[in-house]
């Protein structure tokens, strides 16, 4: 049986931040503009995490919450038949390649204008070793992404790596909605598909 390994914590991990490489994502964002009830269909995060509650999330891969090294891997795809997914797969490969791993979940995430996502760190087994990626959408020079007492204003496009075992919040200061788009990595070592 696999053994999950004391050293996994990313709160151990001493990066807050890592930018991997840029994105065209204008044809991601072109597709969003014709989705409306799907930011609907699951609102289980913000029903959940209060500090969740300014933001709405379309998931376009799920995976169990209460997942752990001992679980197989079994993800659950939305929204099969939607043009959105010929625009992400190649991200989604892309990333699964950089990390040695399996996508785990992806979701878009978008936070209300003139509103934050407040303090919190992540806490489960499998928030603690995914490498969470945060991909911009939507977005201007006045959200800003506070983690560990450091702060970034991501440009659309970018694909950052975020620590979300450190405490992290997200401040939108204008008056638009933020969009990003999540794509979560297993590394293998950690999967199990037995």
């Amino acid at each position: 049986m696999m053994k999950f390994p004391e050293d996994s914590k990313k709160i151990k991990e001493y990066f807050r931040f890592i930018h991997h490489k840029t994105y065209d994502i204008s044809l991601i964002k072109n597709e969003l503009f014709h989705l409306n009830n799907e930011w609907f269909d699951d609102t289980h995060r913000q029903d959940l995490y209060g500090f969740h509650k300014n933001t709405n999330t379309l998931f376009l891969i799920n995976y169990d919450n209460n997942w752990n090294y001992r679980t197989r891997y079994k993800i659950k795809k939305l929204y099969p038949n939607y043009k959105i997914w010929q625009y992400v797969n190649p991200i989604i490969k892309d990333l699964e390649e950089l990390h040695f791993g399996k996508v785990g979940r992806v979701m878009f995430t978008k936070l209300k204008a003139n509103s934050k996502i407040y303090k919190h760190h992540d806490s489960s087994e499998y928030l603690e070793i995914v490498r969470r990626h945060h991909i911009p959408i939507i977005t201007n020079n006045k959200v800003f992404f506070n983690i560990d007492n450091g702060s970034l204003n991501m440009l659309e496009g970018e694909c950052w790596e975020i620590n979300n075992m450190k405490l992290h919040e997200v401040i939108n200061n204008s008056d638009e909605d933020r969009i990003h788009l999540m794509i979560d990595i297993i590394p293998n070592k950690y999967i199990n598909d037995n």
